[in-house]
Formats: structure tokens, sequence, C-alpha cells
């Protein structure tokens, strides 16, 4: 089975460390904030099984941005 850890910007380091314990490969999910407050979210090329780390300290917007790589997942397939 393929399984990786991803993580948006504000997880990374801990979603890294989380990748080191399992020994398991690990990913960026990359933003881009244009200036009138629009994100581009970008996603890796899934694994079988991924683990998504994200602190939700302030959520507002890291539930936005999670939503839009779920997107990016379901239509990579």
């Amino acid at each position: 089975m393929s399984v990786a850890v991803h993580a948006l910007e504000a997880g990374a380091a801990g979603g890294e460390a989380m990748a080191q314990r399992l020994k398991i490969p690990f990913a960026r999910i990359q933003t881009h904030r244009f200036p009138d407050d629009e994100f581009l979210v970008t996603v890796p090329t899934p694994a079988k099984t991924v683990i998504v780390y994200q602190s939700l300290d302030r959520p507002n917007e890291k539930l936005v941005e999670l939503a839009f790589a779920v997107e990016a997942w379901r239509r990579l397939g």
C-alpha cells in the first residue's frame, strides 16, 4: 500500500516530523494567495492513502485551504 503524509504550509513542520517517524514520504501542499485574497492550492500527486496533517488553530482560513486541497485531489482521482 502506498502511504504518504501531505501538509499545508502552516503544518509542514509537524507533517514532516510525522512522516519521518512513520518512515513514509512527505510532500507539501502549495498555496498561493492572490492580491484579492483568493487562494490557489496545488496538491502533490496523491498516494493511494494520504494522511493530511494540518494544525487547526485559527481554523477559518486553514479550513478553506483544506477544502480546496480536497477538491484538487478529487479532480486527480
